[in-house]
């Protein structure tokens, strides 16, 4: 995550990963707004970048997978081999993979850094078969939008396929179908870190200046005024040099060398954190986050940052995904206009859904909170209530990378891919005739 954070010693794969799920269908805006814009920090490249120590090992290392896995649970022999970021232990030296959960698709590496998805992503036959994305190989970082995915390469070379009828693609020019095959954008120097929204996106250039491309409708690309959608990406107004970014559903924020956070874009129920609810037309601080902040989650109208080794969140709050109370909450609208203390200690990465949230431990386990409608909690609950409190994901350990899409999760455990939550597009690869939800985590495999 850029950032060192000393004693942090179980997170991985997310230092220069900004891995989100929210775009536009191709001709309609979606019913409701879409799911996650999850975020880490950037190194200095994404070959070799600033994950900090990325080389531990969670404690709960004999934990046996859920029992539809298919496969033996992880063995304890797991030890810190020194791996190098984004890698981290793993049980058979250093993972290297890396997941996006998307609106209703899901991509993730396999060991070589080829990308495969499944669900729906703008593909020629989307499916819940797992499918290589010709073009996009050596991968060391990806972000899932709505109907879109981005990634960057060994290279630092950014590359996006899927929708595009806003630009989001960054590719220099909008087409009505769905492009299958990851393009080359049209930034013009390496990439850092990326982040998809609703249908925009935006970089962390090598020089660290941000750049957003795609719809502009509330100012979310940051441009200082609504120029309207832009098909290449155009440097962001502001001057100061970005170690992590995210990009909701009409919002973005980003994460300065001091660990300073600052938002832009819509703020109809306080999403952009700044306890107001004006539009930003440019990056606006967030006053309580201004130091220490090494992590951050965008979803469709809720945010979630990691400040300290604790998380807080903001925004719409109707399912508690935010908090179940606090300052600068209002019941009537249920919204918090100013990010609040959740009560979840020992965190590393957050995630966040269109309903619920989600953080990564740095034990290596995982709890999440919110809306349990499609059993995106993964707390192996037939229950959809609401879950007012963090609830440890159902038989989970060992997690390096967790990523949120619309009504699902997933993580990377061990160089596995494991996902949980609603399947509608087949997002959890799993045949949507037969399975249309799983309230734990099933392992995806290819």
């Amino acid at each position: 995550m850029g950032l060192a954070l000393g004693l942090v010693q179980r997170i991985a794969c997310l230092s220069l990963l900004a891995l989100s799920a929210c775009d536009a269908l191709i001709g309609e805006e979606p019913p409701r707004p879409p799911g996650a814009g999850d975020a880490a920090l950037a190194g200095e490249d994404v070959g070799s970048g600033g994950s900090p120590d990325a080389n531990g090992v969670a404690a709960d290392a004999a934990a046996q997978p859920p029992a539809d896995a298919g496969g033996a649970g992880p063995d304890a022999s797991s030890t810190d081999v020194g791996c190098l970021a984004p890698s981290y232990a793993c049980a058979t030296g250093c993972c290297v993979r890396v997941v996006a959960a998307g609106g209703y698709h899901s991509c993730a590496t396999d060991s070589e850094g080829d990308v495969y998805c499944w669900g729906e992503y703008g593909a020629e036959e989307s499916g819940s078969e797992p499918t290589r994305v010709m073009g996009a190989s050596k991968v060391k970082a990806i972000a899932a939008g709505w109907g879109f995915t981005c990634a960057i390469d060994s290279n630092q070379t950014l590359a996006c396929w899927g929708t595009n009828q806003f630009g989001e693609l960054g590719i220099g020019v909008i087409s009505l179908g769905p492009i299958w095959t990851a393009t080359p954008s049209d930034l013009a120097m390496s990439a850092l870190a990326i982040a998809g929204g609703k249908s925009h996106g935006c970089a962390i250039a090598g020089d660290k200046a941000l750049h957003c491309w795609g719809m502009n409708d509330f100012d979310q690309l940051g441009l200082g005024g609504s120029i309207g959608y832009q098909v290449s990406p155009q440097p962001v107004l502001w001057t100061k040099r970005a170690i992590g970014l995210a990009a909701g559903w009409k919002n973005t924020c980003a994460v300065t060398e001091s660990g300073a956070l600052y938002c832009w874009g819509n703020n109809t129920l306080g999403e952009l954190g700044d306890d107001s609810m004006i539009a930003r037309d440019a990056p606006f601080p967030v006053a309580s986050m201004q130091t220490g902040v090494t992590a951050l989650a965008i979803s469709s109208l809720h945010a979630c940052a990691v400040k300290d080794r604790k998380v807080f969140c903001w925004g719409n709050n109707d399912h508690s995904q935010v908090v179940s109370g606090g300052t600068g909450c209002n019941t009537t609208l249920n919204a918090c206009y100013q990010p609040n203390d959740v009560g979840v200690t020992g965190a590393v990465d957050v995630a966040v859904g269109s309903d619920h949230s989600c953080a990564l431990l740095e034990t290596g386990k995982v709890v999440c909170w919110g809306s349990n409608q499609f059993g995106q909690i993964g707390h192996d609950s037939d229950s959809p209530a609401d879950v007012l409190a963090p609830a440890e994901v159902f038989d989970l350990a060992e997690v390096g990378q967790i990523s949120a899409g619309l009504d699902h999760t997933c993580a990377v455990r061990r160089d596995q891919i494991w996902c949980w939550g609603s399947n509608s597009g087949g997002q959890l690869a799993r045949a949507t005739a037969t399975i249309t939800e799983s309230r734990k985590p099933v392992l995806v495999t290819w």
